[in-house]
């Protein structure tokens, strides 16, 4: 499989990609911010016509878990969270930031498993999945939680004890 090969070799990847995805996940949460159903329209209504809510909640959530499920760690090469969490963490490293190592509760995936349950129970409870402007405050607090864990962790800490997929890819 040449093609793979030299994609997997070539000086970008995964980078490129990452740094895509990061540019559409911002522009989303940036599109969404503040965004509500109008008036008289129910959200579950609304959240099928909404280009936001339809691309997170159904395409780019399930996806993320089939294509870890089927593919392993290529969702990995193409998570804009990984690109972030990477990048503060090598920023704070420049600065002299003193980073700590993951510790053994954090590693285990019982925080990713709370954090997954949480998610669920606000798609179900708060409607998370029909209000853009829910939607919004996810994906900032994904990108804020990414650059936030990168900068006081190190080695990947993002990926193996806050990604919502960690867990998924752990078992």
């Amino acid at each position: 499989m040449r093609p793979v090969a030299a994609l997997v070799r070539w000086a970008g990847f995964p980078y490129v990609f990452q740094a895509a995805l990061l540019a559409v996940f911002i522009g989303l949460a940036a599109f969404a911010w503040g965004l509500y159903p109008p008036e008289g329209v129910p959200g579950k209504l609304y959240a099928k016509s909404n280009l936001v809510t339809l691309l997170v909640w159904g395409l780019w959530w399930p996806a993320m878990v089939w294509i870890a499920v089927l593919f392993g760690r290529v969702w990995c090469a193409v998570c804009p969270l990984e690109l972030l969490a990477n990048g503060t963490e090598r920023l704070a490293r420049g600065l002299g930031v003193k980073q700590r190592v993951l510790g053994k509760w954090l590693r285990s995936g019982a925080l990713i498993a709370a954090l997954y349950a949480l998610i669920q129970m606000l798609v179900h409870g708060a409607d998370l999945h029909r209000h853009p402007a829910y939607t919004s405050l996810f994906l900032w607090g994904l990108l804020a939680t990414a650059a936030v864990v990168g900068a006081i962790y190190k080695d990947r800490a993002f990926c193996r004890g806050f990604c919502p997929v960690g867990l998924l890819l752990g078992t």
